[in-house]
């Protein structure tokens, strides 16, 4: 994205529960900038904002996979901080163990062809 050292995507080979909240932890520790850190997958390309968004839709349970922290420490040219502090938060966008097929990759589903140009043909009368 265009956020530079604001937000960062991590990329994790298999991970066990906790490491990927692990990874938000450490990331915003090491840098203050940091606001917005999303874990994905190693499948997922996190230059790729379609492919992190398809991340987050399919795979982010928000009941379990959001870590909000209020209160902080902001960098010092942080414009929105309140007493040297900001709310950051960490999304968790990777699968489970067993979510995905007996390669351990994930086969993206597509529209059949002959669909896709039938909508194409029709989508002007709409």
């Amino acid at each position: 994205g265009g956020m530079g050292r604001l937000h960062a995507i991590i990329t994790l080979h298999e991970p066990q529960p906790g490491d990927a909240k692990r990874a938000i932890m450490l990331a915003m520790g090491q840098v203050n900038l940091v606001k917005l850190v999303i874990v994905v997958d190693d499948d997922i390309d996190p230059e790729d904002w379609t492919q992190v968004e398809w991340a987050l839709a399919t795979r982010m349970r928000a009941e379990e996979d959001l870590l909000v922290i209020p209160g902080a420490r902001a960098d010092r040219c942080e414009p929105l901080h309140e007493g040297g502090t900001v709310t950051k938060l960490g999304i968790v966008a990777t699968s489970l163990p067993g979510d995905a097929g007996p390669d351990g990759r994930f086969e993206l589903a597509h529209a059949p062809l002959d669909v896709l140009d039938h909508v194409r043909r029709e989508l002007s009368t709409y």
